[in-house]
């Protein structure tokens, strides 16, 4: 990929594609996990390198699960996360009473978002251990997961709010019953989110700092800028949330000059006919809208019609699924991700402190979710910055008001409340990594 610097146009930002796309690609199913609630206190083992990451091009070899040239060190991390956080590099104290944070996370249903809930653990772990706790105390974790209903978030936002002892709760990757979360706690607790996942979320009155799959337009952009693309091939999967968000990805398409054709296949063998009806032969770019069981059957179908087009792929094909299903190695697309790109550490020394954290701490969760990490490194310098007295309801808004910025693992600025359509939204940014086989990326940051 030619080096140059990538930005999305103010008509790229996503507000449309925000309100509509998450429904339907939160719905991709991560790993299993467990009902119910618990509580732990956390410290840990070994991790990582890293720094900041700009709107460029880099490029580095590793393999896309971690198992390539890159090496965990927790003395390196330590040293970045202290330099970014503003943290006193050491454990928590012992003696000091423990700050508790609530955390509610989907897990243990269809979907469920296990690999957020190792992040978060990963974090806790790290700042116990390596940086010196939060302000000296230690964190304290309490768990509550969102199973199969709205009346899980419902039973987790009651319980949070009834319990004194918690200082903050934070929502993760949570697509049921998100409302009723917001709406309980909101003016009860002083409440972090971690990214939208529901046309609710878009709307709260709360602040995002990675725009989670309200993103996707960013591929588009890319596509234009990049690819040069001035016709593109959308191919999705038959459901009515998959259809009507390819539809709101083809008007954000048409904004940026760029005329989009939606097709989509109702099993894995109509992926040949879907291309052909989306125009993929003659288009410059496709944009494959599909989760991680349908990105082995389009990459077959595009083999078998010989089609050479540059695809650009969703996050959720970096998968080990998909590589079994694809004869053992990724197809080689361009793949979209609402922040660094976590399989590529050449590209971010965020992405280097990250892996090794996790590699340190849960290296069964994998890598494939940056979001709590990256947003709660963000509540560890808003702490050190205004004190475990300033995290209320009306001094976490404040601060989100006025910093404006590097997100780690994500955008280099951040601007809070101020996004017309999307006050909520604190930043629009994304990576696109081009995979070229056998661990190779290439990576290019585009932001809104």
């Amino acid at each position: 990929m030619r080096k140059a610097r990538y930005r999305a146009s103010r008509r790229s930002r996503g507000r449309v594609c925000t309100i509509v796309l998450l429904p339907l690609l939160a719905t991709v199913v991560a790993a299993c996990g467990s009902s119910g609630s618990s509580s732990t206190s956390t410290s840990a083992p070994a991790a990582t390198t890293g720094g900041s990451t700009s709107a460029s091009t880099s490029s580095g070899s590793t393999s896309f699960d971690g198992s390539g040239p890159f090496t965990a060190n927790l003395t390196a991390a330590t040293k970045q996360a202290a330099a970014y956080t503003g943290s006193k590099p050491g454990k928590a104290s012992s003696s000091a009473k423990p700050y508790v944070i609530g955390w509610i996370n989907q897990q243990g249903g269809v979907p469920s978002f296990a690999p957020a809930d190792g992040a978060m653990k990963a974090w806790v772990k790290f700042v116990n251990d390596d940086l010196g706790g939060l302000q000296g105390h230690p964190v304290e974790l309490k768990t509550c997961y969102v199973v199969s209903s709205p009346q899980d978030a419902q039973t987790c936002a009651q319980k949070f709010a009834a319990d004194s002892s918690i200082d903050l709760v934070v929502l993760g990757d949570v697509t049921l019953g998100t409302a009723s979360i917001y709406s309980t706690l909101e003016s009860r607790k002083p409440f972090i989110s971690i990214t939208p996942n529901t046309p609710a979320d878009v709307s709260q009155k709360v602040y995002y700092y990675f725009p989670g799959q309200g993103g996707t337009s960013l591929a588009v952009t890319f596509a234009k800028q990049y690819l040069h693309a001035k016709k593109m091939a959308l191919v999705v999967e038959a459901n009515a949330s998959a259809e009507a968000a390819a539809q709101q990805v083809a008007k954000s398409s048409k904004a940026l000059g760029v005329s989009a054709t939606v097709a989509s296949a109702q099993t894995a063998s109509d992926f040949n006919s879907a291309l052909l009806s989306a125009g993929a032969s003659s288009a410059n770019a496709i944009f494959a809208l599909v989760t991680a069981p349908n990105c082995a059957p389009v990459a077959d179908a595009l083999k078998q019609s010989s089609i050479t087009t540059p695809v650009i792929g969703l996050q959720f094909c970096v998968d080990s699924s998909v590589i079994k299903a694809n004869g053992g190695d990724l197809p080689k697309w361009n793949y979209y991700f609402s922040s660094d790109n976590p399989y590529d550490p050449a590209s971010s020394p965020d992405v280097q402190t990250f892996r090794s954290a996790m590699s340190a701490y849960e290296p069964s969760s994998g890598y494939s979710d940056v979001v709590p990490f990256g947003s709660m490194m963000v509540v560890t310098k808003m702490i050190n910055q205004i004190g475990l007295k300033g995290m209320t309801i009306s001094g976490i808004k404040a601060w989100q008001k006025a910093y404006h910025g590097r997100v780690f693992l994500g955008a280099s600025k951040t601007s809070c409340g101020t996004r017309a359509g999307t006050p909520s939204l604190c930043a629009v940014y994304g990576t696109v990594g081009e995979y070229s086989g056998n661990g190779k990326w290439h990576t290019v940051s585009v932001s809104g």
